[in-house]
């Protein structure tokens, strides 16, 4: 609430970002993590831009097709991406993590060339506005009762693309062994 940010970074995901397991009330979510880490960064006299945080996760949201979720209306990030990202004051970035709940929602195994072309229509977007964008590699979910290798095969092309440095500006891999961020200047 103040004017000495130089710029808003949103956060554009799902459940992951939303936070729904985290500590009600607690600022315990990724998000609030990486805003406390710029601010750090800052304080300890770093070169990096002060930049405000906002967590636009919506739980169950896909990048292609609207569904169920909190909110019960629960728009796909391509139909969200104008009021939550683009509607924002002063946004300089955005960190775009969906795809998974596109994977595990659709019957059977949806081809991994649609969740591609949707992530990169919402790059395009963003690029028209001159905002940079972060994306980030699907999490593992083996374990879940929408698990089937099909599924998982898919998961695999999508990281492989979006590891190839073809879709968004930078990359955060999460499952990477020292949770890598690459950018693709």
């Amino acid at each position: 609430l103040s004017d000495e940010a130089d710029g808003t970074v949103v956060v554009l995901g799902d459940s992951l970002t939303d936070g729904i397991t985290s500590t009600t009330g607690a600022n315990n979510r990724w998000p609030d993590v990486l805003s406390d880490r710029l601010r750090a960064a800052l304080a300890a006299g770093r070169d990096v831009p002060r930049f405000s945080v906002v967590n636009e996760g919506i739980s169950g949201n896909q990048v292609l097709a609207d569904g169920l979720g909190r909110p019960a209306e629960n728009p796909s990030g391509l139909h969200r991406f104008e009021r939550d990202v683009l509607g924002r004051t002063n946004v300089r970035a955005v960190v775009i993590v969906l795809g998974i709940n596109d994977i595990l929602r659709t019957p059977g195994a949806i081809a991994p060339e649609r969740v591609l072309t949707g992530l990169e229509t919402l790059v395009v977007r963003a690029h028209a506005r001159g905002l940079k964008v972060v994306g980030a590699t699907l999490m593992p979910f083996g374990g879940h009762r929408g698990y089937t290798e099909a599924r998982e095969a898919v998961r695999q092309r999508i990281n492989t693309e979006i590891r190839a440095g073809g879709v968004f500006d930078a990359v955060v891999d999460p499952t990477a062994p020292t949770g890598q961020v690459t950018w693709d200047e």
